[in-house]
C-alpha cells in the first residue's frame, strides 16, 4: 500500500482518491440495489393484485353458476308442477268422461 501511496504522491495525485472512488462505487451499488428491490416489490404487488382479481372473478363466477343453478331448479320444479297439474286435469277429465259414458 505504501508503494501505491508513494506512486500517487509522486504523480501529483491525492491518495484519498482511493477512498473517494470506493465510496462512489459503493454509493452507486446501493442505488442499483435500491431500484432492484423497488422493482421486485412492485412485481410482487402486481402479482398479489392479479391474484386478488382472479379470486374475485372466481367468486363472481361461482355466484353466477349458483344463481343459474337455482333458476334452472326453479324452472324444473315449475315444469314438474305444471306437468303434474296437467296430468291431474287429464285424469279428472277422463274420470268425468267415464262417468258420463256410464250414465
Amino acid at each position: 500500500m505504501e508503494s501505491l501511496y508513494s506512486w500517487m504522491t509522486t504523480n501529483g495525485l491525492d491518495p484519498a482518491l482511493i477512498a473517494y472512488a470506493g465510496a462512489a462505487i459503493a454509493f452507486f451499488a446501493l442505488i442499483k440495489v435500491f431500484f432492484f428491490q423497488k422493482k421486485n416489490i412492485a412485481e410482487i404487488e402486481n402479482a398479489e393484485k392479479l391474484q386478488a382479481e382472479d379470486i374475485a372473478t372466481a367468486k363472481v363466477e361461482t355466484a353466477k353458476v349458483a344463481v343459474e343453478k337455482a333458476e334452472a331448479e326453479k324452472a324444473e320444479s315449475e315444469k314438474a308442477e305444471s306437468e303434474k297439474a296437467a296430468a291431474e286435469k287429464a285424469e279428472a277429465e277422463k274420470a268425468e268422461a267415464e262417468k258420463a259414458a256410464a250414465e
